[in-house]
């Protein structure tokens, strides 16, 4: 933006302050001001999703290492425990199934790589 100003250079701030600016709430012109759109306020507010209840709080149950059906939708192709935060479990049962689940690696149960579970030996 160039501003020529004249002889009274004194008028320099009062002429940007005037011009619209994208996103500024103090000076006309605003891109974020409402008050032109006549819109409502209540509209405009972030809508959350409801959360999510807890798997294991709904179930009674608690991740046990021995069960790999308890745990093994935590982890997915790439062998990534999944989040508390996405997969929608609290934070409590969320560590009880990540001790279980790296348990359960440990013995072998569990892939490391992948989600898969150990599958006994039909000879």
């Amino acid at each position: 933006m160039v501003i020529a100003a004249g002889e009274d250079e004194s008028k320099v701030g009062e002429i940007v302050k005037n011009v619209k600016t994208p996103f500024s709430k103090k000076y006309a012109g605003s891109v974020t001001d409402t008050d032109e759109e006549g819109g409502d306020p209540a509209k405009d507010r972030r809508r959350f999703s409801r959360r999510k209840s807890c798997w294991f709080t709904a179930r009674k149950i608690k991740a046990d290492w021995k069960d790999p059906q308890t745990y093994s939708w935590l982890v997915n192709e790439f062998g990534k425990i999944s989040p508390a935060r996405v997969s929608g479990i609290s934070r409590k049962h969320h560590r009880f199934a990540d001790k279980a689940i790296k348990q359960a690696r440990n013995i072998g149960l569990l892939s490391h790589l992948s989600g898969r579970t150990a599958q006994g030996r039909n000879s």
